[in-house]
Order: C-alpha cells, then structure tokens, then sequence
C-alpha cells in the first residue's frame, strides 16, 4: 500500500494497444477510490487514438474479465485487452 488514501496498481498492456502505448506495462499510484475504467482513462489521457478505443477496450483484474466500474484495492493486476481479429 502507497499509503494516504492512494494505492499501488499494475497495468498491462496487449496485442495493438501495447504498440500504441509502446509499452507492455506501467506501474500507477491512484486514489484508493479508482475503477478499472478510470485506470484505463488515465492510461489514454496522454493519446488522443487511445482514447477512441476506450468503449470496445475489455478489462481483467487479477486474471478475471470485469466490468468498467469494478473498484480496485492496492496490489491489483488491470490487464487493458483490445479486439483480436484473426483468421
């Protein structure tokens, strides 16, 4: 734990959004208060294609598939997953 009402997060990146993000993870310290849609809001704040992709983004928290407004607690693993296509 940060400490002072913030908390420690992981966040993983993958497939096309690693490349836009031109890395694969990051480290945030956040209010204790953030969702899984606010971490990937904040990841996005600094690029404008980013951030069109936020609505068909999928979210996992700790391996598991979650919704945008899960809350989140200190230590948590956010993975921020785009579409695949495939053939």
């Amino acid at each position: 734990m940060v400490g002072g009402g913030y908390m420690k997060v992981s966040v993983l990146f993958f497939a096309s959004f690693r490349e836009l993000m031109n890395t694969d993870q990051v480290e945030l310290n956040l209010p204790e208060s953030f969702t899984a849609g606010e971490v990937l809001d904040r990841v996005c704040t600094n690029e404008v294609r980013a951030m069109s992709w936020r609505r068909i983004m999928k979210l996992a928290v700790n391996d598991c598939y979650v919704a945008h407004d899960t809350p989140l607690k200190d230590g948590d693993v956010v993975a921020i997953i785009p579409p695949i296509a495939g053939g």
